[in-house]
């Protein structure tokens, strides 16, 4: 089924696209503002935002210098005796990095870059709504597998009515969809279950040369190596440091047999036909439909 389209009002707060963003629905009480670290001591120095004294749910994200995995933290803000919520929670973080309180994920909260928060128009997020909300986003997060989450943690779900959930999934629907378009698809699968189930949307590419039994799919995002694909046990000698680093990146996502267990997304057929093969490879050649036709002809013959 073809979904409906959706209009997505975008407010440049600071009229520069990599400043301070608010981002609404129509037809939907929720906000998002997207806001990066460094502003967070400018915000200090003036009253800040409205929408910042409000509870909401928040999520600091930030990238690994280690093996640049995206990574975030998911939390919650009610307010506080100081008559703010948002604002006061999240520069804690920045109190606590700056003393040594947090001593787990260290780099990371020295270096988080952006806060994307979501509140709503009216402040009508109470703790029965911000425990769900924090717990589902985790779960999401988590089952997506897109972000390492550094919580420490699994939010608890809370008391919650079956009818105050129903609620709450559409407001979650409308959020992930929100979030997303700003450039965070922390919650959207690799490929949706959608396109999975539509074939005559999903083109399968096979890789089974050298003892490999690999499939993998293109998307809007580049080349998505799917989970059960059997890749090489060893790398060859001459392969380049690029293979070495992804292997060692999503060696969490390789079984002991060397079947991948989870979806990974790389930018080019040939990252991921190199991961695949343990080395230097052309994917435009190596991956092949079930017929035999190689990526190459078959993008010749489909555009």
């Amino acid at each position: 089924m073809k979904s409906n389209g959706k209009n997505i009002n975008l407010f440049l707060i600071d009229g520069e696209p990599n400043g301070k963003i608010k981002c609404t629905l129509s037809n939907w009480i929720g906000i998002v503002l997207k806001i990066p670290r460094i502003d967070f001591d400018n915000l200090n120095s003036k009253e800040p935002r409205e929408e910042l004294k409000f509870s909401g749910i928040y999520f600091l994200i930030g990238i690994s210098d280690e093996d640049e995995k995206n990574m975030i933290y998911i939390g919650q803000a009610n307010k506080r005796q100081d008559g703010n919520g948002l604002n006061s929670r999240i520069n804690q973080h920045l109190v606590d990095s700056n003393t040594g309180k947090k001593n787990s994920h260290e780099d990371f909260w020295q270096s988080w870059q952006q806060a994307i928060i979501i509140t709503t128009r009216d402040d009508t997020l109470g703790s029965t709504e911000l425990n769900y909300l924090e717990h589902y986003f985790h779960k999401l997060a988590k089952e997506v597998n897109r972000y390492e989450i550094i919580n420490d943690q699994d939010p608890a779900k809370g008391n919650i009515t079956e009818e105050k959930e129903s609620e709450m999934q559409e407001f979650i629907e409308y959020a992930k969809l929100v979030v997303g378009a700003m450039g965070y698809p922390v919650f959207e699968p690799y490929i949706s279950n959608e396109r999975k189930n539509s074939n005559s949307e999903l083109e399968i590419f096979y890789c089974n040369r050298n003892k490999t039994n690999a499939t993998s799919c293109r998307t809007s995002e580049g080349f998505v190596l799917q989970k059960g694909s059997k890749i090489a046990d060893k790398l060859v000698d001459s392969c380049g440091d690029s293979i070495r680093k992804a292997r060692e990146r999503y060696k969490d996502s390789i079984g002991s047999d060397f079947i991948t267990t989870e979806d990974i997304l790389f930018r080019t057929p040939s990252g991921a036909s190199s991961f695949v093969l343990g080395s230097n490879t052309n994917g435009n050649i190596e991956w092949k439909t079930k017929n035999g036709i190689t990526l190459k002809d078959f993008g010749a013959n489909n555009t």
